[in-house]
């Protein structure tokens, strides 16, 4: 049987440099199925540190020897370097800290590289010769290992506020104690026997209950991740539903108003509120379709673990929501208000459509789009219809482009796309036995109904483009005078 340096065959550092591994493998897994850099640092570092005990606990004697006494011990410093080096990239990312302090972050990426750099040459020069192994060791204990601790332990106090840091820092804790124990002990080597408990054990254990302690804390991390999904779906349930009550009740309303009104000057009046419902219902319908849309969307980024894209696409969802959701009682709304619900629209199709979409919004200098009131979600079905009919189904580069612009009386929008053009959409539409359009006759009624009461004089034309360019462009019209 070979024969083991550093008490014989050490069980504790075997039983510790296995469960390393395991840790390592398991973190692995994780990272290729989310691909979050946090476990895969944290796999480094327990693999790193594995590869540490294991020189430490079951290296054959005849290496063993050759190893200590040579030359090549100088390794035992440069891979504690390696692990350390490790710990700090698991911990920033672990605690959020390039989110939270970007400029800390790339200061502490820089401190790290300049580290590994000056560590890698100083040991390649002790191996050559030029430096001694005492000297390394030194530079080790007294230089790197100071700066380390104080740059690990600020970084834990930098991120004070973040919820899991508590892992952090009691598994660094235990991981001080348990080799500052095994320091002391050490020291006692003379007075103790074959039976007593040797003082490397002791920063076995101190290993054990840090890499435990890490592995619990990413535990917790990824059911804080699944319990957040869970959350926004159910709001979002929760919003749908109430918005569907909303309409029902608003319906009811409307048609117990109906069976009330009078002749001809209740007729009038009908007119108007339903010409109102029909907005609404407009918006409902929209939101209706759409979030079921977003929902499928959100669906497969969970499905692919794609966490990043799930949360950004839920951002962006949730205040596009917030918006409908708050001018849901407006009959009209600011051109500029529209312009912006337009822009979060785009942004949440274009992710879904895997952002294949240049979209350009340019607004002339000089207008005030605050003052220009229009019917809300007037624009909404026209760059629906582009980017679903016009740009969705067209091989090239896909752009849209909405302009604001000055006009004698008014502003002029337009929406221009290179899609497979107006004349083409309705030959498809035809072929395919729907060429009547149910949203442009609704949009053709909204208009008539709000010429007729307010001030404010719209009109629209949709064509192909003149400009060479296959493509589609809406032109809108809006004749008021509140510029």
């Amino acid at each position: 049987m070979l024969i083991y340096i550093e008490n014989a065959i050490n069980l504790p550092g075997v039983f510790t440099y296995s469960y390393l591994l395991v840790l390592c493998g398991i973190s692995l897994i994780v990272y290729f199925n989310n691909r979050e850099k946090t476990y895969l640092y944290y796999a480094l570092y327990t693999w790193v540190l594995s590869v540490y005990i294991f020189t430490k606990a079951s290296m054959p004697d005849e290496i063993g020897k050759s190893y200590y006494n040579g030359v090549h011990y100088v390794f035992n410093y440069f891979i504690q370097i390696i692990f350390h080096c490790f710990y700090i990239l698991f911990g920033i990312n672990f605690l959020n800290i390039p989110d939270h302090f970007p400029r800390l972050a790339k200061q502490v990426y820089i401190y790290l590289v300049l580290l590994f750099g000056f560590s890698l040459v100083y040991y390649f020069l002790v191996l050559n010769g030029y430096f001694s192994i005492s000297q390394y060791a030194f530079y080790f204990q007294a230089i790197f290992i100071p700066i380390h601790l104080v740059v690990s332990f600020y970084l834990i106090f930098k991120a004070r506020k973040a919820h899991n840091r508590r892992y952090l820092l009691a598994g660094t804790l235990a991981f001080i104690l348990f080799g500052i124990i095994a320091t002391v002990e050490s020291t006692k080597m003379a007075s103790k026997t074959p039976d007593d408990l040797q003082p490397i054990t002791y920063f076995f254990i101190g290993v054990v209950i840090e890499s435990t302690t890490f592995a619990l804390g990413l535990g917790l991390r990824i059911r804080d991740v699944y319990q957040e999904k869970l959350n926004v779906q159910k709001e979002l349930s929760d919003a749908q539903v109430k918005l569907n009550r909303e309409i029902s009740e608003k319906l009811k309303h409307q048609e117990t108003a109906f069976e009330a009104m009078a002749r001809q000057n209740r007729i009038k009046e009908l007119e108007n509120n339903l010409y109102k419902l029909q907005n609404k219902v407009l918006r409902s319908q929209m939101n209706s379709h759409f979030l079921f849309n977003v929902l499928n969307s959100i669906k497969a980024f969970v499905i692919e673990n794609n966490t990043t894209e799930a949360v950004s696409y839920l951002n962006k969802f949730a205040k596009f929501i917030r918006k409908i959701l708050d001018g849901s009682m407006h009959e009209t709304t600011s051109l500029a208000e529209e312009l912006d619900i337009l822009r979060l629209y785009l942004e949440i199709e274009n992710m879904r459509l895997s952002n294949t979409l240049h979209i350009c919004f340019k607004a002339e200098d000089g207008l005030d789009l605050h003052q220009v009131r229009i019917p809300s979600f007037l624009l909404q079905p026209f760059v629906e219809n582009a980017v679903w009919h016009g740009l969705a189904e067209s091989d090239t580069e896909k752009h849209l482009e909405i302009t604001a612009s000055a006009m004698e009386g008014g502003v002029r929008i337009s929406i221009t796309d290179n899609g497979i053009s107006y004349g083409n959409s309705l030959k498809k539409k035809q072929n395919a036995g729907r060429h009547k359009s149910h949203g442009l006759k609704l949009i053709t009624e909204r208009v008539r109904q709000f010429n007729e009461s307010h001030t404010t004089h719209i009109d629209f034309q949709i064509t192909d483009r003149e400009d060479g360019i296959r493509g589609t462009q809406v032109t809108v019209a809006i004749l008021t005078r509140c510029l």
